[in-house]
């Protein structure tokens, strides 16, 4: 039954736009062999954030942003896109080996649950931002130091 989801997992896919460190970007997709494309590698440089994020969209992908303004519920809704990752970007001092431990721990194997959600990644916490049964928006915080 683990290698079902593994398998399954595998297919997420990533939409980094152009807030996002570099560095983070080439280390998972070379180290770590996430599926991650750029604005830059879809000829997408410049476009507004609800642009970033219908493309992101429309590619079935995941965007992966440093921007905190994703995080606005009034002008991102929760289940009206595939989903949003926003990596604090304060995080000068997390090392790619722990982001790296994030995505493989966290984010890969729960793909079709974060379908819809926001999620907000700090130096020692991930939270986890989405709507419950009944339409009411929800958070759950994950501290890393519980795993890691």
């Amino acid at each position: 039954m683990k290698s079902k989801a593994i398998k399954k997992s595998s297919k997420i896919k990533f939409y980094a736009d152009e807030n996002m460190n570099i560095e983070y970007v080439n280390f998972l997709k070379k180290d770590l062999k996430i599926n991650i494309k750029t604005t830059d590698e879809l000829g997408n440089l410049g476009k507004d954030d609800k642009k970033q994020l219908f493309e992101a969209d429309k590619r079935k992908r995941f965007l992966i942003t440093c921007d905190k303004g994703f995080m606005d519920n009034k002008k991102y809704k929760l289940n009206t896109f595939r989903g949003i990752i926003v990596i604090d970007s304060n995080l000068v001092d997390i090392n790619l080996g722990k982001i790296g431990w994030l995505f493989k721990r966290f984010i890969v194997p729960a793909e079709t649950e974060l379908i819809g959600k926001k999620i907000l990644m700090y130096k020692n916490k991930c939270v986890i931002h989405g709507k419950d049964s009944k339409g009411i928006i929800r958070n759950k915080s994950i501290n890393y130091d519980d795993f890691y």
